[in-house]
Formats: C-alpha cells, sequence, structure tokens
C-alpha cells in the first residue's frame, strides 16, 4: 500500500502509534490520530512536532472514512470495521516488511515468546551476528528500521494481534513456540487464534493462485505474492512437533521443520535450565543451527546468562524452602511447567 503523500490515519497512540508517526511523517503532511486516553507531554510535544492533528474521541467514523490509509495498533480490535473499511487498514508488521533489508527471526505462540527472543538475540551478539530485539518485547519494529544499517539480524516478539493484519511479512526464520488456548475474548475461537498464529509463516513460501486461507486471489494479489516469493525462497518455519495437528493444515509449500521434543536433549544441561525451560532452549538451539552456530559452540557463550525477571525466576530460601517469581506465567500451562520443575 503507498503512503506517500496519502492522507494516513495512526489509530492508537501508545508505543506503537508514535513508531508510525515518525516513520510516516517524511512522506505525508497529512496525518491525523485518533486515541481514547489523555495524550502525556511526550505524546503531545510528538503530535505537535510532525504536525499531526489529534481527532476528537466522538470522531471515529469521520476519521475512518476521511483518511486513505489507517495503521491500527495491535490492541484495537478491527472486526466490526472490517466490511467498510478494511480496505484501508495497513499493519505494523506490513511496513517493516516492506523496508526491512535484513535477515528476521519472528517468535511467537502462547508462551515463552519473550524469553527466546532475548536469548536468541544475546547469544547470535555473543557469537557474532549482530542483532536486535524488537515488536512486543518493547522496542516498536518501525524504530528499527532507521537504524536497521547496525544490525544483522532482527529478531521480533509477535504477538496474534499483531499478526492478524498481516498480508506480506515473510521472515526469515519464523517459530512458534506453542500453542495453549489464550486471548480468546478478541480471536473467540481456538480456529481463529490458530489462523492468527500462522500467519507468521503464510507468506514465506507462496502458491500465488491461493491466498493463506484458500480462497483465489485477485490479479493484484497475485502479481504482489509473485514478486514477493522471489525473497523468501530460503526461509523456514520451526513449529514443536507436539502442534503438527494444530498447524499442519495452516502450511503449504513453504519449508518445515517439526522439531522433536528431544532434538537437542543431549545438549540441554542442568545448568542451561536455570535459565529458562528444556523446551525453549530446544527452538533456540534450532534458530541458532539456521545461522550456522552448533550447540556445542552456543554452550561455550552459556556461562554467565541470567534468567529473566518474574518468569521460574529464583527469589531466595527461607527455613529451607526456596521460592520462585513466576508472576509472568500468565496461563495455566505456564504454572504447570513451573511446577514440574520444582518436584
Amino acid at each position: 500500500m503507498e503512503l506517500k503523500n496519502k492522507k494516513i490515519g495512526i489509530w492508537g497512540f501508545g508505543k506503537t502509534g508514535q513508531s508510525a508517526l515518525e516513520h510516516i511523517a517524511p512522506l505525508t503532511k497529512t496525518i491525523t490520530v485518533f486515541e481514547n486516553n489523555q495524550l502525556s507531554e511526550e505524546q503531545t510535544f510528538l503530535l505537535n512536532h510532525h504536525k499531526a492533528r489529534l481527532v476528537p474521541t466522538t470522531c471515529l467514523e469521520q476519521f475512518l472514512e476521511l483518511n486513505d490509509v489507517i495503521i491500527p495498533s495491535p490492541g484495537v480490535n478491527l472486526k466490526p470495521y472490517q466490511e467498510f473499511w478494511g480496505h484501508k487498514f495497513i499493519s505494523e508488521l506490513d511496513i517493516f516488511a516492506a523496508n526491512i533489508q535484513k535477515k528476521t527471526v519472528a517468535i511467537t505462540g502462547s508462551v515463552g515468546k519473550t524469553t527466546i527472543v532475548t536469548l536468541v538475540t544475546e547469544l547470535l551478539n555473543r557469537c557474532g551476528i549482530r542483532a536486535c530485539a524488537a515488536g512486543n518485547i518493547g522496542l516498536p519494529m518501525l524504530s528499527v528500521l532507521r537504524e536497521q544499517h547496525e544490525f544483522d539480524v532482527i529478531v521480533l516478539e509477535l504477538s496474534s494481534f499483531q499478526l492478524e493484519q498481516s498480508k506480506t511479512f515473510a521472515p526469515t526464520v519464523a517459530v512458534i513456540t506453542n500453542l495453549f488456548p489464550n486471548h480468546l475474548d478478541r480471536h473467540e475461537t481456538m480456529e481463529e487464534y490458530i489462523r492468527a498464529k500462522a500467519l507468521i509463516f503464510a507468506y514465506q513460501a507462496l502458491d500465488t493462485q491461493c491466498s493463506p486461507s484458500g480462497s483465489v486471489n485477485t490479479q493484484h494479489e497475485q502479481q504482489q505474492q509473485s514478486v514477493h516469493t522471489t525473497c523468501v525462497q530460503n526461509n523456514l518455519t520451526i513449529i514443536p512437533q507436539a502442534f503438527l495437528e494444530a498447524f499442519i493444515p495452516c502450511t503449504r509449500n513453504q519449508k518445515l521443520l517439526w522439531l522433536a521434543n528431544d532434538a537437542y536433549s543431549e545438549n540441554i544441561t542442568p545448568e542451561l535450565e536455570k535459565n529458562t525451560f528444556a523446551a525453549n532452549w530446544n527452538l533456540i538451539f534450532a534458530i541458532l543451527e539456521y545461522f550456522g552456530i552448533e550447540p556445542e559452540t552456543v554452550k561455550t557463550y552459556c556461562n554467565d546468562l541470567k534468567a529473566l525477571e518474574h518468569r521460574f525466576e529464583f527469589v531466595g530460601t527461607h527455613a529451607g524452602i526456596d521460592f520462585y517469581n513466576d508472576s509472568k506465567a500468565t496461563i495455566l500451562e505456564s504454572t504447570l511447567e513451573s511446577i514440574k520443575k520444582c518436584s
């Protein structure tokens, strides 16, 4: 979707919206922002600096109608607006895809994303591959674009909300950590949740006659996908074999690695498991091996790694009892895995 000299609306002015404004400001003079919450001084300064206009909260329909292109924040549920304005929406992920010139590792899943993104980024850097973490982990992906020349690989943490509007994104390596019921207040069914997650690999290798949903594309879509396909032949998707049944209906002709639970068991030592679960290390080793880094090499860089805060984080011992902070365990399956580690 062409952005230059268009009337562009930014829906939501948190980190995503602010990074979108910074990115599009040089492309057009007509930018409006719709935000329900009171703006901070920093947000107001940014808005004024780029001469963007804040739309009153009572004028959502006018905002949607008058803009040529709308960049929604991931937190915005677009379902009620798709019928009339869906053709105007473009995700930050697709803007990123159109402008990134570096290799990308994109990681999604119900749990474990932040840990794997953090450790993969750290280990790539320790092995001499300049890497940067972005996306749902804190640094907005559009903010990376201005500094991409400083990195060899961008490692993205992606939520289902960030993925559900994607129409072009094809990462170098796509990774699904796991799949458990989550965010069903937004996605409504597990089938819809799975479809959103599967968009992380849907465009890696494309049959130009069919869309990821199996419907016939328009001639324009076929042309766009045909062009994109030439760039993604060496891409890889990694999915734990335990979730094969859920995701195999979403696959087509991309290069897939169905990763066995014990694929790297001989390399996962008790010392490594102090940092995170064996299932996460299984995926980390597979990702790094794609970049030519063997498990034995990885292990030499792991001596002083630190576990992430709030993720089965050892707090201390009192009266002979070990205490762990596992407050980031937001679903039952995460808590159960932590309990298993305590047994």
